[in-house]
């Protein structure tokens, strides 16, 4: 939690007009951290220190009935980073442009402590909620114990928001440990207008147990929704095999859009191929939009071997977007890769291409080092970004080199050795542009020479 002085927050509630100012900063720092615009349909709440007071609650409650999109965040740990920043946005837009630019119908509630709000006025508040048709549920905690103590104080709220709010739910997406996912989640919960659900499972503390877990309780849950959900997006971390979840779901007729993120783990990996084959031979005709990310941690897959699987084979016949996130581009992997690629060829209008950071940035968190992207009125895939693309000669020859006229070179720094110039895979080309935060050998990108294309100059940063 940043410190802002007491003057500056007097300044901005009074602009805001919310009223008692005064009594929201009875302590060091506010109880109420809000900004919000002058609708009163967006806010973010949090994190809340001490008791809340009964003006706060007031104007919670005066604020609900408008909220269309509602966020619950139950651990302190993951907070305070987020609160800050999206609070030093709103000071900035604040004192530039003297409004908030932000969707006017958002509220995030913050961790609390149990003697912050009595249960009473919580279980009130959610009952205000009428019109939300979007909510988020984040409930992941380093610890996983954290997770079950925290389960024990929101599920009573969570399970009374569904109840207030369910029948309208479009959109839901739930950050939980595995464990902890039947408390928030009644049997018999059923959202007859949810389309999207977004699902980041993580903190199995054993295999066994997560199966039983993902068994009796997540598969059901989205069972329940198989003739509703357009889109569907898994993360599975830490002892979570996403295989079970692949072979029990239902067939959803709906269901255009799918998105998968797991790590690569070698002892389960003929497990998750078989699961995607499963999935992909029940909804391959529904799907035109694809993610499939993969991150390694101790190993490499061997992606050559990969895309000949049978769940690579399975026909997508109405696939439009793919995006795929693979640890790394071994010059073998390139032939495999372009030939699954190529079968979409028809159809594919997007693709993305992503790897993981080098084995010296892990530490920094996922960064992407390299990328590009083409664009063209007249190529099959208009759109083609890479990151960490070290062969990047084999990843322009992917694309058939006839049509694109339109090149956007990316990257964060051109090495001499790996920059292969773009005429040489795509003689039509008419416009190139190039972005570099730095060179570290050569300057020239152009190669060919030609002067018949105009040709843009890199930008130094």
């Amino acid at each position: 939690m940043i410190d802002i002085p007491q003057e500056i927050w007097l300044k901005i509630l009074e602009y805001l007009s919310i009223p008692e100012a005064g009594r929201l900063l009875s302590v060091n720092r506010p109880l109420f951290n809000i900004v919000m615009n002058r609708r009163y349909r967006n806010a973010q709440i949090g994190p809340v220190s001490g008791k809340v007071s009964r003006s706060v609650l007031l104007h919670w409650e005066s604020i609900a009935p408008r909220v269309r999109s509602l966020s619950i965040q139950t651990n302190e740990t993951r907070a305070p980073s987020r609160t800050k920043a999206c609070f030093l946005h709103s000071l900035w837009l604040l004192t530039k442009l003297g409004a908030y630019l932000i969707p006017d119908d958002m509220m995030i509630l913050p961790p609390f402590c149990p003697a912050a709000i009595p249960s009473k006025d919580l279980l009130r508040l959610m009952d205000r909620f009428t019109l939300v048709h979007e909510f988020k549920l984040d409930g992941l905690d380093i610890n996983n114990e954290t997770c079950h103590y925290a389960a024990s104080l929101y599920s009573p709220l969570v399970k009374k928001a569904f109840d207030v709010f369910g029948s309208n739910l479009v959109s839901l997406e739930i950050s939980l440990s595995v464990g902890a996912f039947h408390r928030y989640f009644d049997p018999l919960n059923v959202f007859p207008m949810l389309q999207h659900f977004i699902l980041h499972l993580a903190e199995g503390k054993t295999l066994e147990a997560t199966r039983t877990a993902i068994s009796s309780s997540i598969l059901p849950t989205l069972n329940r929704h198989r003739d509703t959900l357009r889109s569907l997006s898994m993360d599975a971390w830490k002892n979570v095999e996403p295989s079970v979840l692949l072979h029990g779901l239902d067939y959803m007729p709906l269901l255009t859009s799918f998105a998968l993120t797991t790590t690569y783990d070698p002892s389960c990996n003929y497990a998750l191929l078989a699961g995607l084959h499963a999935f992909f031979a029940r909804q391959g005709s529904t799907t035109n939009a694809l993610k499939l990310e993969f991150f390694a941690v101790d190993s490499i897959p061997d992606y050559n071997t990969w895309f000949r699987e049978p769940c690579f084979g399975t026909p997508l016949p109405f696939l439009k977007s793919l995006t795929l996130r693979l640890y790394d581009f071994p010059e073998t992997f390139i032939e495999s890769l372009s030939t699954y690629v190529s079968q979409f060829k028809a159809t594919l209008d997007t693709l993305i291409l992503k790897g993981e950071p080098l084995n010296e940035d892990k530490k920094r968190g996922v960064r992407e080092r390299y990328g590009y992207a083409t664009t063209s009125s007249s190529m099959t895939v208009p759109r083609f970004s890479i990151q960490q693309a070290e062969q990047l000669g084999e990843m322009l020859s992917i694309i058939s080199p006839n049509h694109i006229r339109d090149l956007q070179l990316e990257m964060q720094s051109l090495h001499a050795d790996l920059y292969v110039p773009p005429l040489q895979y795509y003689p039509q080309i008419k416009t190139f542009s190039a972005r570099f935060h730095y060179v570290l050998v050569g300057t020239d990108v152009m190669g060919s020479g030609k002067e018949e294309a105009s040709f843009s100059y890199i930008r130094y940063y």
